[in-house]
């Protein structure tokens, strides 16, 4: 009875630090009126994945050693400090991007791991369907901040004051999930530094790195743009905003969907296809905006697809290096989430500021997916090839 409390507990967290994904509705609002350049806006964004990615460092090792709940409750008071300074901020880009983009991020990173983590520890025989669940929580979160936001702007509450209520209800709806996260009794020891395995030289590593990097790169740079680039294209004012939770239900769906199809076909395959299913669907993105409602349709389709990057790559380092070290590698395969964070948002926001449009940053980000798909096929051929390495071979 009790991993099932846990898992409701790793849902709500989960959704509250999702409500990231729903910058783009924030974003345009910031635009207007406090007169942000594009490419600010999206680097704040950017920022805030970046030193995600880079926090898990830290957290990761934390995690391993004392558990999900320290973290937990360092990155919920982290998160909740970092919107009360941007709710401060008076809408000036520095103040944005210390509290948004450094100390939220710093607190997402803390607590992103934990709930993944402690989700495949309670249920080790449906870890694809768990961490789908787990991390499915993230995608759900900017559906229902989408629609706070879009609520609270039309009530008449400032970007700002939007901030200041998420700050102080999900920071404490955090340390409350926090306060109840554990792992099972019989979890396996953290390892002693010198067991962790070396991934410098790993071509096991560098094969999911660079598939994350290509699926978030692509994604990212979508999330943080569609409602403006649904507008360029021609969507109106109302499917522009919805798209943001369209986009966010099809994520949701799709860390669910692909870690069941990873489950029944593998995690090779899955990883494949879906990098190849992102830069179709990112391809029709525009000639759908002009469409109306179609426009709904497909930005569910590049959530659904980048959702995949966020389940398959967790699922297979807890498989190659074991659930025991799972903290402290994926913080390194997470680098390449921020690495894309600081790069997919800025160049689609760069791209619209110099060209008006985003017909370049689209194919920039079909290409960098379909390019993440080769990367992962040929870097599996090359791992078969070579001499046995510890834990399972590539599918």
């Amino acid at each position: 009875m009790r991993r099932w409390l846990i898992l409701a507990v790793v849902v709500i967290v989960q959704l509250c630090i999702g409500g990231i994904y729903a910058w783009s509705n924030l974003a345009r609002a910031l635009t207007d009126a406090y007169g942000l350049a594009e490419w600010q806006a999206q680097l704040v964004f950017g920022v805030s994945i970046a030193v995600f990615a880079l926090t898990m460092l830290f957290a990761g090792p934390l995690l391993d050693r004392r558990g999900p709940k320290i973290p937990t409750l360092i990155g919920g008071c982290l998160f909740a400090a970092g919107l009360l300074v941007a709710s401060f901020s008076g809408g000036r880009f520095p103040l944005l991007l210390v509290g948004y983009g450094l100390v939220a991020g710093t607190g997402l990173g803390f607590v992103y791991l934990c709930p993944i983590s402690t989700a495949a520890r309670w249920f080790p025989k449906r870890k694809g369907l768990v961490t789908g669940v787990a991390v499915a929580g993230f995608g759900g979160g900017a559906v229902i901040l989408s629609i706070l936001i879009e609520g609270m702007l039309a009530e008449g509450l400032t970007p700002l004051d939007i901030f200041r209520w998420i700050g102080i209800a999900y920071g404490v709806l955090i340390l409350i999930g926090g306060s109840l996260l554990a792992n099972p009794a019989d979890s396996p020891p953290p390892p002693a530094p010198h067991e962790i395995p070396g991934v410098r030289r790993d071509p096991r590593f560098w094969r999911l790195f660079g598939a994350m990097f290509a699926g978030t790169f692509a994604g990212l740079l979508v999330i943080g743009n569609l409602k403006r680039l649904g507008l360029s294209g021609g969507a109106g004012e109302l499917i522009a905003a919805a798209s943001v939770s369209a986009l966010a239900a099809g994520n949701a769906l799709g860390r669910i969907g692909w870690g069941l199809i990873a489950d029944r076909f593998g995690r090779g395959l899955a990883s494949v296809l879906s990098l190849s299913l992102l830069a179709v669907s990112i391809l029709l993105l525009l000639p759908a905006a002009g469409a109306g409602w179609p426009f709904l349709l497909v930005a569910a389709c590049v959530g659904f697809n980048f959702g995949a990057a966020m389940v398959l790559y967790a699922t297979q380092t807890s498989d190659v290096y074991r659930p025991e070290n799972f903290g402290r590698i994926y913080a390194r395969v997470s680098l390449a989430y921020g690495l894309s964070g600081t790069t997919g948002p800025f160049v689609g926001g760069l791209v619209y500021d110099l060209s008006g449009n985003y017909w370049t940053a689209v194919f920039i980000a079909a290409a960098v997916a379909l390019s993440g798909g080769l990367f992962y096929s040929v870097m599996g051929r090359r791992i078969r090839r070579r001499a046995p390495l510890p834990g399972p071979a590539p599918d």
